[in-house]
């Protein structure tokens, strides 16, 4: 296989020194969440939740403590990521050569609503793809904040009052947000043979088989949520320190690992992302890395690095799981969430994958969910959320619902 180099990037995070001024959360009796604790990296790089040996997010590589927020933002947080783009997820692309946005405005009796056609440029052609933005019509005097939904089952319209339990507008508009939207498919289609159709062949020549390293669909799909970034971050309608990037089960992994890569998104919420997502790869159950990395019909090798084949069956040789992407993160807020017929997501796996990164949040001196292990299981339907760390079950099966997003905007309010 030929190669060629592709340059990555790899945003700094200045942010992360900054402190952000967000409302403590309450658990569903109404305490208050436990105070942080002093973060405790383990002496031999492994921590042990659940029953599980994991990697431990505050050992450098070379076994080096991490115990200071310094060290954690200068080189651990490096480190990590750049396991997670040579190992799992590949490296995402870089920033456009060129990049224009084009809006089309219309004033509704409940909305502003913004058609954004977003045109990018890499060395091998340009594309257009739209973002959908609808704000409530008071921006016009106050900026909103706004949740950006990956939609992977193309139901968005164009319509304001549209209320779907996958993109509810109306509802959100109704209690002060903005809702934006991209497709998925937009950016890579999401087939094996096509996948690279939408943005990925505008860096690579598409004559030449991708890097072991490279990005595929997940990568393209979080790069096209970063291209909304630049354009939400221009919008004076929208309160810039209050974006939200949510997606749902691939969308969700989508979520995290745009969020670990570009720390202009202050939220990031995983819906049942399940495997390769939210949930921890080791002593994981229903859906591992062998079922997702399989051939079609079954799996999605086209969302991955061909560098995560080879753990598919071998999980305890990762160099990371994926609790480490959740505090990549860190210290910005995170959300997961769970449904409890969802065996194939795995809630307990999902659950311990946000437990085994509070240490990291507890670095940063932010408060977590207020749980821990012990807690498991949670009441279903209850919710739990410290100032940046945040978890729910509903009760059903494998679903962005109506009942989630209430609780995700319940979560907002209390910032």
């Amino acid at each position: 296989m030929s190669k060629r180099e592709l340059s990555r990037v790899i945003l700094v995070v200045a942010v992360y020194g900054l402190s952000m001024t967000l409302g403590a959360g309450c658990l569903p009796n109404g305490t208050h969440p436990r105070a942080a604790t002093a973060a405790s990296p383990s002496s031999s790089g492994v921590i042990h939740i659940d029953g599980r040996d994991l990697p431990d997010p505050l050992t450098l590589n070379d076994g080096t403590p991490v115990t200071t927020t310094d060290t954690w933002n200068v080189r651990r947080r490096a480190e990590l990521l750049s396991l997670f783009s040579e190992q799992v997820y590949g490296s995402i692309l870089p920033p456009p050569i060129n990049e224009s946005f084009a809006e089309t405005v219309t004033t509704f009796d409940n909305a502003i609503r913004k058609l954004v056609d977003i045109t990018v440029s890499g060395r091998y052609g340009s594309t257009t793809f739209r973002m959908r933005l609808f704000l409530p019509t008071y921006v016009t005097d106050t900026p909103a904040p706004v949740f950006l939904l990956i939609d992977n089952r193309n139901v968005a319209t164009d319509d304001p009052h549209q209320s779907t339990e996958f993109f509810p507008v109306s509802q959100a508009l109704q209690r002060g947000y903005g809702m934006a939207v991209f497709y998925y498919g937009d950016l890579a289609p999401d087939d094996l043979s096509t996948y690279r159709h939408g943005v990925i062949d505008l860096f690579y020549d598409s004559t030449v088989a991708l890097p072991p390293n490279a990005g595929k669909a997940i990568s393209a799909w979080a790069w096209g949520a970063m291209r909304c970034m630049d354009y939400l971050m221009t919008a004076p309608e929208v309160d810039q320190s209050r974006i939200v990037f949510i997606g749902h089960s691939r969308g969700g992994k989508t979520a995290l690992w745009a969020g670990a890569n570009d720390a202009r998104f202050t939220y990031v919420i995983s819906n049942e992302a399940g495997c390769s997502g939210d949930a921890l790869a080791r002593g994981k159950t229903g859906e591992r890395i062998a079922d997702i990395t399989a051939d079609p019909p079954q799996g999605f090798p086209h969302w991955f690095a061909d560098n995560y084949y080879g753990y598919a069956n071998h999980e305890d040789n990762l160099p990371v799981d994926q609790h480490e992407l959740i505090a990549l993160i860190a210290p910005r807020s995170v959300y997961t969430a769970s449904a409890d017929l969802d065996d194939w997501a795995d809630p307990r796996s999902q659950f311990m994958g946000l437990m085994a990164a509070t240490s990291v949040y507890n670095l940063f001196s932010r408060r977590g969910t207020g749980l821990s292990e012990s807690d498991w299981p949670v009441t279903v339907n209850a919710h739990y959320h410290g100032d940046a760390m945040a978890f729910h079950e509903r009760s059903g099966a494998h679903d962005l619902t109506l009942f989630d997003w209430n609780l995700f905007m319940d979560y907002l309010d209390s910032h």
